[in-house]
């Protein structure tokens, strides 16, 4: 059987070759081609088929993102604006102090002393950690001028410090109207023995009182000027326990400026003081504040006062709270004894208190050690226990029931020990305070 070539044969070629076959063909396959362009899907216009059609309005909000903050350019240029305004403080012993580690390359040069800022032409505002206790200084200006400043005002509650330079004709830093808000960019410029320190900063929280700033070193110079983009002075920065600080300057100057004005500074009892709360109330009774820690060698120890007393009376008032206690104890005069009246172990006891200037308190409070030298509560205590008596675990114990401890074992039985609710004294960020845990946690 032979395959069927019929569309090969001689015959069907005499077919194919007729001029009216193959219009007939052509024809056909005309009308195949038009019907599959009908049939065939068409592309619905859009705005953002094309990178060249997307509406301009997108771009715009684009350029306005890459805006805000203004250009990492913008740190030098606010460095060099500003460069006139800062001092440099010498420090009390050694200058530098080179320091390296094992992860990084580059070497840190940490620096004693401190820096500050011209906001008049005689005024240099820094913070306490930058004098070291003294009450005078050898700064350095832009110019490569030195000269001695002595303290003209200092404030416990921030550390800020006034120093009058007997310098006139230095052109002061502008202060800023408006303080940085949350997110904000601002660059810190601190002037040291070694030359200019310059480091781009963002606000992460913002108050009334004072600014905590993101550093990308994680520490700044004490006294060191903070700037906005504009080149206005905004606040002053200090290093503490719960990182970088800064005070708003204006306010700040404004404040620091009327204590000088006054003649007379700012007094101390050397007291450290909370409300009575919750379960210290049943131990301490309602009555007056607690007083949580007293300055060796300051007025409050020398006139008999210590922790764990309750204070009810300053002069001829009655002390109910925390904030009127403060007012009322910075409204004595230094040198004057003030009487006052502490109740301790169910007894109103009677005490003559001579105030003495804050910052010489604040000096003393410096001598009294390092802070490290008590035990961290996560030592001490265990989870259930910490969780109970509403400590950190990076809180320091400073003493239980009244007493020293260094162990848990000598926590735990201290606490076992008194038979009803256990009184610990701890730090946090610097300060002391009283809580309560009781024995059946």
């Amino acid at each position: 059987m032979t395959p069927d070539n019929s569309l090969s044969s001689p015959s069907t070629a005499r077919i194919l070759a007729s001029p009216k076959i193959r219009l007939r063909f052509a024809l056909a396959s005309g009308a195949i081609l038009a019907a599959g362009s009908l049939m065939a899907p068409t592309a619905t216009p859009t705005a953002l088929s094309t990178p060249q059609e997307r509406p301009a309005p997108l771009l715009e909000e684009q350029a306005q993102v890459r805006e805000v903050p203004r250009p990492f350019t913008g740190v030098q240029d606010t460095a060099r604006r500003t460069a006139a305004h800062g001092v440099a403080i010498a420090a009390a012993s050694l200058d530098e102090v080179m320091t390296t580690n094992d992860f990084s390359s580059r070497e840190t040069a940490a620096f004693r002393g401190g820096s500050g800022v011209f906001v008049s032409d005689t005024d240099i505002l820094t913070h306490e950690g930058a004098l070291d206790g003294r009450a005078s200084v050898e700064v350095s200006t832009a110019d490569g001028r030195t000269l001695t400043a002595g303290l003209a005002a200092y404030e416990a509650e921030s550390g800020l410090i006034l120093l009058k330079s007997g310098l006139s004709g230095v052109a002061p830093a502008p202060l800023g109207a408006v303080q940085p808000e949350h997110g904000s960019m601002v660059v810190a410029t601190a002037r040291t023995p070694a030359g200019e320190l310059v480091q781009p900063m963002f606000v992460a929280a913002a108050d009334s009182g004072h600014l905590r700033l993101s550093a990308r070193d994680g520490a700044v110079v004490a006294g060191t000027p903070v700037y906005d983009l504009d080149g206005q002075l905004v606040a002053l920065a200090t290093n503490t326990d719960a990182g970088v600080v800064a005070f708003p300057a204006r306010a700040a100057v404004d404040r620091l400026s009327r204590l000088a004005s006054s003649g007379t500074p700012q007094s101390s009892f050397g007291l450290g003081l909370q409300d009575l709360t919750g379960p210290l109330t049943q131990l301490f009774g309602e009555q007056g504040v607690l007083i949580n820690e007293v300055v060796a060698g300051g007025p409050a120890q020398n006139a008999g006062l210590r922790p764990g007393d309750v204070l009810v009376s300053v002069g001829t008032t009655q002390v109910a709270s925390l904030e009127t206690t403060v007012s009322v104890l910075r409204a004595q005069a230094v040198g004057s004894a003030v009487p006052v009246a502490a109740i301790r172990d169910g007894r109103e006891l009677g005490f003559e208190v001579v105030p003495l200037p804050a910052y010489e308190v604040a000096v003393m409070a410096r001598r009294q050690g390092p802070a490290d030298a008590h035990p961290l509560a996560q030592a001490l205590l265990p989870t259930a226990l910490l969780e109970a008596a509403r400590l950190g675990a990076e809180d320091q114990v400073l003493a239980i029931n009244g007493k020293p401890v260094s162990t848990r074992p000598a926590a735990l039985r201290e606490i076992q020990r008194s038979g009803r609710p256990a009184v610990i004294l701890a730090r946090r960020d610097g300060r002391a305070f009283f809580t309560v845990v009781g024995t059946g946690q």
